[in-house]
């Protein structure tokens, strides 16, 4: 049952068990291809944004073109070019095929007797290990594909139902109106060589999926239908929450999303920051407690979709071997017809600015919760049980939102603290066989980079000497801190050649990075588009690129907040024992204890599991840990090391030196004489792909000699056979 709101929009509702979908508009705009790609450039479709051709990388021979259509929806098309030669050379289909007339009746016949798809999309995980790091396919013909990213994810989730966000995600995947049969969109995909996923991250929701050229219209117009008119049924509900449920149980023994769940915990209370929300989702927190507590969940997964599914909330990425005109005609076809407002409203609205245009601003309510951690959970140290046999210590500060692409402050503090060459922290701590690796910086995921605040985190895997001496090897990481503050401090600052070092390697990262699979580059630039501050014309290369120094902002982040008291520790060791080791339930764990625990234990180097009380547990993972208030000696002392100073020569550390290794020119050199074991290739291995029939095989060779006059080389494959090809004028094997 359909109900109209103030908006003339539809709302999702149910009643009585039947199909309930959102009323569409039959009638969809007219298509007509602009023909040009200026900004600013406007017809009655569609509102043609800024070039992004211009910041493509050296290699990448694709069109892209971005406009937003008339419902607000945000839309960067790709025309991949070499796609289109292949199509074209293989004769797979000429351009009448491009025009079609999408029935959803054919496409349920096509699934009859199917067994269909998974019936869950992991969370956060893709699954195409069967496809090659080019993207080609074994007819030839790379594959079109496509994402929608939704700017809501699990800090959006009501409080009495967390998880709503993922179930939601799942829940799409279980028919629409159009295409009611659960199993249709999936079963589609893979009859066409095809795959889909899907992830729920913590402000946005991503859905993609590839397949092959000629069925990416009729994919589009049934994933369209997700954001039109899915129908969210009861029935299928069991199902996906077991699925949920599943992976959930799939993720309970990695340690690395067991010790993010006790950040989550030990943050701030979700009342006051949805840091601290569940994020995951489990039967529990989906069925349990919101039936104990009168909550419809399906009722509420039908309110998620209606408060933040709507097109200027959305943005879509499509590639395809068809021009960018063809890719707009039936995006604005298959697209039109999602809603361009909320259905009902929400408190985490996002506020638009220049609505409609590129010079559109976008602020999330969510920026104003600010930093995750409470003061009670940070100058402390937790003590954590892996599941595996590991030892690893963190410090984790909290930093404002990083919203400089051009400078990057924290990747370049990363680099420096995170470095592995001489008087790096590594090589200090390496030689006295405490640490065995490190890393550092801001995490890719939601909880480190958020609306509201950023994480930065330093991790050192260490051995068991190095868990005893904890506090020393802290020590060591502020020492360096107050010598990096020193040089900011300094008249000649820091020294210009770590910034241009930094600047060159990603750049020459970014100008000559691996071509993405089609699935890899739709989902990196919808990626993009979840940053607010990036400018429209730098989606492909703002995140990937520094533009300038800016030695203030580094020196600012140092000062304020690279602190002590602004800081966390997570000392991860199986020195206190394992999971297996221990054998009562969470049950058996009374909260007057874990009270005790925490009040009574105070951090040392020395550790004892039978003096230490009983452990506290996190209520989700069941992650055991001890938390321990930092002395105050303790805190003083790190305080006072990471004051502006040079570092003792004792200590072993220093800036990175200069590195005399980066290349400066990428100019080819000339080809030798015509001497047939003197050319660069002699020698080589290399793979080289063979046409037979419709499908290209790639043979592993060698090359043998060179001959200049013909422009050839002479390969031996494995089998010993030899056979000249020619060398192409791009040095490009024939």
């Amino acid at each position: 049952m359909v109900t109209p709101n103030t908006n003339n929009t539809a709302a999702v509702q149910h009643a009585d068990d039947t199909h309930s979908s959102m009323d569409v508009d039959s009638t969809a705009p007219r298509v007509a291809a602009p023909d040009s790609d200026d900004e600013g450039d406007c017809n009655n479709d569609v509102l043609i944004g800024p070039d992004l051709n211009q910041h493509r990388s050296l290699k990448d021979e694709k069109v892209y073109r971005q406009f937003i259509m008339k419902n607000g929806l945000h839309v960067v098309i790709v025309s991949d070019t070499l796609a289109m030669g292949q199509r074209h050379e293989h004769g797979h289909f000429d351009e009448a095929d491009s025009g079609y007339e999408s029935e959803s009746s054919s496409v349920e016949e096509s699934v009859d007797g199917e067994e269909g798809a998974d019936e869950y999309h992991e969370e956060g995980e893709d699954e195409h290990e069967d496809e090659h790091a080019d993207g080609d396919e074994d007819d030839g013909i790379r594959k079109a594909a496509a994402a929608m990213v939704v700017h809501a994810g699990s800090f959006h989730d009501p409080l009495c139902c967390q998880g709503t966000a993922h179930y939601l995600e799942h829940m799409l995947f279980m028919g629409t109106k159009k295409y009611p049969s659960e199993n249709a969109y999936d079963a589609f995909l893979q009859k066409n060589g095809g795959s889909d996923n899907a992830f729920t991250e913590l402000e946005y929701t991503l859905f993609h999926f590839d397949v092959c050229q000629e069925q990416l219209f009729e994919a589009l117009d049934m994933f369209g239908q997700f954001f039109v008119s899915p129908l969210l049924l009861p029935d299928a509900m069991d199902r996906e929450l077991n699925a949920i449920e599943s992976e959930f149980q799939l993720s309970k023994n990695a340690d690395e999303c067991r010790v993010q769940e006790l950040m989550c915990h030990t943050g701030k209370d979700p009342k006051e920051h949805p840091f601290g929300k569940f994020s995951w989702g489990n039967t529990q927190s989906l069925k349990d407690i919101p039936e104990a507590n009168g909550v419809d969940v399906i009722q509420m997964i039908r309110k998620f979709y209606n408060q933040y599914y709507y097109a200027s909330n959305m943005n879509l990425v499509v590639i395809g071997a068809y021009s960018l005109d063809e890719l707009q005609e039936k995006v604005v076809k298959c697209f039109s017809d999602v809603p361009p407002e909320a259905r009902e409203s929400s408190p985490l609205h996002i506020t638009l600015k220049n609505k409609g245009t590129f010079q559109e601003t976008k602020r999330s309510p969510i920026e104003d919760f600010g930093m995750p951690f409470p003061s009670s959970s940070l100058g402390r140290l937790y003590r954590i049980v892996p599941v595996k046999d590991r030892h690893s210590l963190t410090i984790t500060w909290q930093l404002p939102p990083q919203t400089d692409w051009k400078a990057k402050p924290a990747d370049y503090i990363s680099h420096l603290l995170g470095h592995e060459s001489g008087g790096s922290i590594l090589s200090a701590l390496k030689a006295k066989s405490w640490v065995n690796a490190c890393s550092a910086g801001l995490g890719s995921g939601g909880h480190e980079n958020a609306s509201s605040h950023a994480l930065f985190s330093f991790t050192l895997v260490l051995s068991e000497e190095g868990v005893s001496n904890w506090i020393e090897i802290v020590s060591s990481v502020y020492i360096y801190i107050g010598m990096v503050r020193y040089h900011c401090q300094s008249p000649d600052g820091l020294p210009p050649y770590i910034y241009d070092e930094l600047k060159s390697v990603q750049e020459m990262a970014y100008r000559y990075h691996d071509e993405p699979s089609p699935d890899e580059l739709v989902e990196d630039i919808a990626e993009a588009t979840t940053c607010a501050y990036l400018p429209p014309e730098r989606l492909l290369d703002g995140n990937s690129l520094l533009q300038q120094f800016n030695g203030e902002a580094i020196k600012d982040l140092l000062d304020k907040y690279f602190t002590p008291t602004n800081s966390r520790i997570d000392l991860l060791s199986s020195s206190f024992g394992q999971e297996s080791d221990f054998h009562d339930t969470m049950e058996d764990v009374s909260l007057s204890s874990m009270a005790a625990t925490s009040a009574t234990c105070c951090a040392g180097n020395n550790f004892s599991r039978e003096t230490a009380g009983e452990p506290l547990r996190e209520p989700n993972f069941g992650t055991r840990y001890w938390c321990h208030a930092i002395k105050d000696a303790v805190l003083s002392s790190w305080e006072n090391l990471r004051e502006a100073r040079p570092a003792p020569h004792t200590s072993l550390l220093g800036l990175p030196p200069l590195n005399p290794y980066i290349p400066t020119k990428f100019d080819l050199k000339p080809l030798p004489e015509d001497d047939p074991h003197s050319h660069p290739l002699v020698h080589c291995s290399l793979k080289i792909c063979i046409q037979a029939g419709r499908k290209q095989n790639w043979y592993p060779a060698t090359v043998v000699r060179h001959c200049r006059r013909s422009s050839s080389v002479l390969l031996s494959f494995e089998d010993e056979d030899e056979k000249w090809h020619r060398i192409d004028d791009d040095h490009s094997l024939d």
